[in-house]
């Protein structure tokens, strides 16, 4: 929201009108449109080869109990849309929306790729502002090849540290539940000898 920037300009010594502030935002994103259209595309074409060349990789799940279903890397960047959704709720316009969409498909990907967000918006801006339509050099992927200063090399240490830790969850829990099958077997092992000495003896001397 217009106001929370406001606010934080304020803490800087510049105090912007919203209207100031929608018209600079106005401007950036019609500066970085052309990129985030080349994300897009991108993206559809890799899309259609991935489905063509890796679908049997994509249903390894079905033949292997060990291989999960979900995508958690992937599915974890919605929690981007479900956190603002509030706050796109009152967008305004059709072109505010888009807007919008532009601006996160570009953070979105420089945070998905361990990027200073600020560092590769405004360099990406400076360079399309000066004419450039090299649009492959200012992907993020190959962007963050030319400036390693701009990686936060701690993201990755900090997914190794969660992906270790999911599995050492995992493991724990895998191995909780066959204690507790285990209990179970031998308790209704236990009980249905119990039942078999306590039945009376029938038989006649």
């Amino acid at each position: 929201p217009f106001y929370r920037q406001q606010n934080w300009f304020a803490g800087s010594g510049w105090c912007p009108t919203r209207s100031t502030l929608l018209n600079i935002l106005t401007a950036a994103e019609c500066a970085l449109r052309p990129l985030a259209d080349y994300y897009r595309t991108q993206l559809m074409q890799e899309q259609v080869i991935a489905r063509r060349k890796v679908f049997d990789c994509r249903t390894t799940y079905t033949t292997n109990g060990q291989i999960p279903i979900d995508n958690n890397d992937v599915e974890q960047l919605m929690k981007q849309v479900a956190t603002g959704r509030k706050n796109w709720l009152f967008i305004g316009t059709a072109d505010a929306g888009e807007r919008a969409a532009n601006l996160m498909t570009l953070v979105s990907t420089a945070h998905r790729n361990d990027l200073d967000v600020w560092m590769y918006l405004k360099d990406a801006l400076d360079q399309l502002l000066a004419g450039s339509t090299d649009y492959e050099s200012l992907r993020a992927d190959v962007w963050k090849q030319s400036h390693p200063e701009a990686v936060r090399t701690y993201r990755s240490d900090e997914r190794r540290d969660t992906a270790d830790r999911n599995r050492l969850t995992r493991a724990q829990r895998r191995l909780a539940n066959a204690k507790k099958l285990e209990a179970a077997r031998l308790a209704a092992k236990t009980t249905e000898a119990e039942q078999q000495r306590s039945k009376p003896n029938n038989a006649r001397p």
